[in-house]
């Protein structure tokens, strides 16, 4: 038995025995139920492997038809999660409009599912390809990469958006692996039906085989590597225009200019003298409420007024007031990472994040 069919195994049985796991957790139900119909496609691809390795053809010839089309549901599936996870999104009717290409890649494989089980299995003996495999892949491929893509910018615009609301970092690392596991997936699937070579094949469901194992390890063996608690929930990008003159400015707005000096002043006296930036967990929201002003004309000044965006703008407060902190003989018996978070930070690696680029 070679390595690779002993870790394609260990794969299937991995994700098997994380889905009902992943299904019994009662926090973000939506995110987690997604998550485990992603390890349930991915074991089940996985087998597809396994049962032509072992020679098992002959009796799963049947079944190995429709699962070739089960690799078009991973980008699908993977943007849904994300949108969960990021947006706790609610999803429609028009949810289903994302397996156009999953039914198409079907559609396109009816020639096969109607083919005699001896004719599948000259086919699978002989190394043989399907009919119309290269328009098949093709398919495959540019659906799969697309959606990759689409999550890598869903991402982007993610990060930008809560550097406009939050004062703070989110755990934003399990999203980006996804990100990055999506694009290496089609990527070398690409590559691998380009150069047909039956290395890159492996190195590609050895991908999927490490995927399965982080997911494992990360959500339910050490549960804090991605606390959905932690990940910013946003409803939404907020509607925003951009005028000629390049200044950001947003719908539904019409602040004068003795409104813009007003806010721009109280924005300032709240950081000078009530220093609102040491809450660790500041946000827009709650920086509106305080005063009393709605949220959207305090990130317009904000951008306006200090060409910044808030995550920069609190920051940046929270800088100044390490420094102060650091120079001062009365903080002596402090070391630095007690200073960063007495001053705002909520972590060693924000601190760093931040410091480098303003002091």
């Amino acid at each position: 038995m070679k390595v690779h069919s002993i870790i394609y195994i260990i794969g299937i049985v991995q994700g098997l025995f994380l889905v009902p796991q992943l299904l019994l957790v009662k926090t973000d139900r939506r995110a987690n139920k997604l998550l485990a119909l992603i390890l349930f496609v991915l074991s089940i691809d996985l087998s597809r492997k396994v049962i032509v390795i072992f020679g098992f053809t002959e009796y799963f010839v049947w079944f190995l038809g429709p699962i070739y089309s089960l690799p078009t549901l991973y980008g699908p599936l993977f943007y849904l999660y994300l949108q969960s996870l990021l947006y706790d999104t609610k999803f429609t009717r028009k949810v289903w409009l994302h397996f156009i290409g999953f039914f198409i890649h079907l559609l396109h494989h009816i020639p096969v599912f109607v083919m005699s089980d001896e004719r599948k299995l000259h086919i699978y003996s002989h190394h043989m390809n399907w009919p119309n495999w290269q328009l098949s892949n093709f398919i495959h491929d540019l659906y799969g990469l697309g959606y990759a893509i689409l999550t890598f910018l869903i991402l982007l615009k993610h990060t930008k958006n809560v550097k406009r609301e939050y004062s703070y970092q989110e755990n934003k690392l399990w999203p980006w692996i996804l990100s990055i596991f999506l694009i290496g997936i089609w990527s070398m699937s690409i590559f691998a039906n380009f150069y047909n070579t039956i290395a890159l094949i492996q190195i590609q469901f050895s991908i999927v085989v490490l995927f399965i194992f982080l997911i494992g390890h990360m959500t339910v063996y050490r549960p804090q590597n991605v606390n959905y608690s932690t990940i910013v929930h946003l409803e939404g990008p907020i509607e925003k225009k951009q005028f000629g003159n390049g200044s950001l400015k947003y719908h539904k707005t019409s602040l004068s200019p003795e409104k813009y000096k007003e806010i721009k002043s109280m924005l300032e006296s709240s950081m000078a003298n009530d220093k609102l930036y040491l809450n660790a967990n500041l946000n827009i929201e709650e920086l509106a409420n305080n005063l009393k002003i709605p949220k959207h004309h305090i990130s317009q000044v904000i951008n306006t007024e200090f060409n910044k965006n808030f995550f920069e703008f609190i920051n940046n407060h929270r800088i100044e007031e390490s420094k102060v902190r650091l120079l001062s003989p009365m903080y002596n018996h402090l070391n630095i990472i007690d200073i960063a978070q007495d001053s705002g930070f909520n972590s060693k690696s924000s601190f760093n994040l931040n410091f480098s680029p303003i002091a």
